[in-house]
């Protein structure tokens, strides 16, 4: 083992505080989420690790299995009323994902679980390698924070696995400055949704597109809402798809739904009713996407 000097808390605070050669480094390499939030890539932190510690050591904690995602589920029950005052009850699997990294910095070994989050950092229902491969780089990034104290504030200010919780804006709802949209326009903006949703799934850096229309009179409503193509494309979807199909994918979303919003999704919603519900989705295009894969 190669003899270090200074004791891991003398190291350690003089990272946190700026000092040390390598803490100053960091200014150099912050980058910027799609939402102005910084972050230092996991890459610069190994290497400040091993610049201090040639012996540091990182680790990937594997699952029972073998597998790098590590997977908590329970069962909720819930009784749920419905708008014409019947009670049903839903009971859904309640699943979380996560990946597990370990780092030793001078003897001391910090443990990190980090949850697969989409690109929004709302946890992930169903992952690909890309979202678990994402998950990884920030645990190792965090877990070399939390050991060195290098970059720890910056996860003080604002922390990238929390950042959900700190943004609950409703979506603005416009009054409608037009009566119609043209076929011809309806299937430009559908063809320019398309697109940019299949340019996000291969850049999963990049925040996903949203892609919103001015303003599209509800017929069946008395009011003027108007909504986004996305979510009226998403109305469509829950409204057309195999009901039986449909009811457990909603039964399985409607517990975390429920929780987050104070209401759920149901077929017996008319258009007007669900579109209202749907815009209070942070990523009306990452939730269809969901739904899409959940049915199969």
């Amino acid at each position: 083992m190669t003899k270090v000097n200074k004791s891991w808390l003398d190291q350690y605070k003089e990272n946190y505080e700026g000092k040390s050669a390598e803490a100053n480094e960091v200014a150099d390499y912050l980058k910027e989420t799609y939402n102005g939030s910084s972050y230092i890539p996991w890459a610069t932190m190994e290497r400040l690790t091993y610049m201090q510690d040639p012996d540091a050591e990182f680790k990937k904690v594997r699952n029972e299995a073998g597998g790098l995602v590590h997977t908590d589920s329970f069962e909720n029950n819930n009784l749920v009323e419905g708008k014409d005052g019947v009670v049903s009850k839903t009971s859904a699997l309640v699943v979380s994902h996560f990946v597990k990294v370990s780092c030793v910095f001078m003897g001391k070994e910090f443990i990190e679980e980090y949850p697969i989050q989409e690109q929004d950092y709302s946890p992930a229902k169903i992952y690909n390698q890309n979202l678990v491969n994402k998950a990884l780089q920030r645990a190792l990034a965090k877990v070399a924070s939390r050991a060195t104290g290098i970059g720890l504030k910056l996860y003080e200010q604002k922390d990238l696995q929390f950042e959900e919780k700190e943004e609950e804006k409703k979506p603005e709802i416009k009054k409608t400055t037009k009566k119609t949209e043209t076929h011809s326009e309806t299937q430009n903006t559908v063809a320019a949704t398309q697109k940019v949703n299949n340019e996000t799934q291969n850049t999963v850096e990049e925040q996903a597109a949203k892609v919103e229309e001015p303003a599209v009179k509800e017929e069946k409503s008395s009011t003027n809402a108007s909504y986004s193509n996305d979510v009226i494309e998403l109305c469509k979807l829950i409204k057309t798809a195999d009901k039986e199909k449909m009811t457990k994918v909603l039964q399985n979303l409607n517990v975390s739904i429920l929780k987050q919003h104070g209401f759920t999704l149901n077929l017996e919603d008319d258009d007007n009713e669900l579109c209202n519900k749907l815009t209070h989705f942070k990523d009306v295009t990452l939730f269809t996407k969901a739904i899409q894969n959940m049915l199969g």
